[in-house]
């Protein structure tokens, strides 16, 4: 019987789907029909993959800016496939919500130019999407269940210049693991018992995380 990636728990037949890592909907529309191999899939339960959509779309629309900050022609990909997804209505209200969020002015009360917008970023949403990420990695890696309270650190780097000297190591040491680089990539590393994960998303900004080995390996 399988596992579930995301709770640990057996899967019945009839309860059973796969999880995408990362999830489909960080895949372009425009560039699927470049990707030659097969999407990365892990088992899961339907409950536990329906759990995490909205804020998969949270994570994909909200952080969107960061890409078109630093990486403008993936994030010229990124606007065409918004406008494209806006046909669909839940998308629309979806991105109408995204524009609401964006205030003239910083919380601090800051007035911007007109042409930049500051908006809050919920952290809680975009580091459940990013655990749930790193929770199929490693059931990919070792067909095993990584527990998110196994995680003792998770940080997102705008600048590759500013990731810790741990992790500058493993950005340079490591190779990357993809299927579309241009999309998602991830490194990862177990060193003396700490999972090391850095995970770049459409080349515009990495999460790095740390995990206790959850067998309690040492």
């Amino acid at each position: 019987m399988k596992i579930c990636a995301l709770c640990g728990e057996n899967i019945q037949k009839q309860d059973e789907t796969v999880e995408h890592v990362p999830p489909k909907l960080f895949y372009p529309k425009s560039l699927r029909p470049t990707i030659m191999e097969p999407f990365w899939t892990v088992p899961s339960h339907r409950k536990c993959n329906e759990e995490y959509r909205l804020d998969e779309e949270y994570f994909y629309y909200f952080l969107m800016p960061l890409v078109i900050n630093e990486n403008s022609e993936m994030g010229k990909v990124l606007l065409d496939d918004l406008r494209e997804r806006r046909k669909n209505p839940q998308t629309a209200s979806i991105i109408k919500w995204l524009l609401s969020e964006m205030k003239p002015e910083t919380s601090s009360g800051i007035i911007l130019p007109p042409s930049i917008r500051a908006f809050d970023v919920n952290i809680v949403r975009v580091q459940n999407v990013t655990l749930k990420i790193s929770q199929c990695i490693y059931f990919k890696e070792h067909g095993k269940f990584l527990p998110k309270l196994a995680c003792k650190h998770c940080e997102l780097f705008e600048k590759i210049e500013g990731l810790q000297p741990l992790y500058r190591v493993i950005l340079e040491h490591i190779a990357p693991v993809s299927i579309a680089p241009n999309v998602f990539n991830y490194r990862y590393i177990c060193l003396d018992g700490l999972h090391l994960l850095g995970l770049m998303f459409w080349g515009g900004y990495m999460f790095c995380l740390a995990f206790d080995d959850p067998e309690g390996k040492k």
